[in-house]
């Protein structure tokens, strides 16, 4: 079994994290309704047991799934009429990224279109001109996402004692 708790230096993480975090944020995206309005409160991206995933969103009588595995560093789409694809995650701009990313949507049948201006991020970059070359450490990243179920598992059993204590009361 794997470390659930890696070290993680953010001066080490920062350079591979900003592809991550704009990687996230267009994957993210594809989740809203409304395209050009941030609010991302009901939109999140769930852990999974091999990285991070949309769910399944609703299209043309179907729906596809978006995941994002930080095992095999790579983003895949699947969709309920059985198509599917998939890109590598490695060191590379944002612009190649997202270009990628509708490549495979494409190609799945799925055309959609998202506001490629991240959002909360300061002196924001649209996707598709971020074309600086940025890295991508596979161990980071995989270190990163093992500390985020490390983190919900504690949450998760913090918020299950908090209602086994309130059920006594009850």
């Amino acid at each position: 079994m794997r470390d659930p708790w890696p070290a993680l230096s953010y001066p080490d993480f920062a350079a591979t994290q900003h592809l991550l975090h704009m990687v996230l944020q267009a994957v993210g995206k594809l989740k809203l309704k409304e395209p050009f309005e941030p609010q991302w409160g009901e939109v999140p991206l769930w852990l999974s047991s091999r990285g991070l995933a949309t769910g399944p969103i609703s299209y043309s009588g179907g729906a596809y799934e978006v995941t994002v595995d930080l095992i095999s560093h790579q983003v895949g789409c699947a969709t309920s009429w059985g198509s599917s694809g998939h890109c590598d995650l490695a060191p590379m701009s944002v612009a190649e990224f997202v270009e990628q990313l509708f490549d495979i949507l494409r190609k799945a049948g799925v055309n959609v279109s998202i506001n490629l201006k991240p959002q909360e991020v300061p002196n924001a970059i649209p996707f598709d001109e971020d074309a600086q070359p940025r890295p991508y450490d596979t161990i980071l990243v995989n270190a990163w996402w093992r500390i985020l179920l490390s983190t919900q598992r504690v949450m998760q059993s913090s918020a299950d004692a908090s209602r086994a204590r309130h059920s006594l009361f009850a």
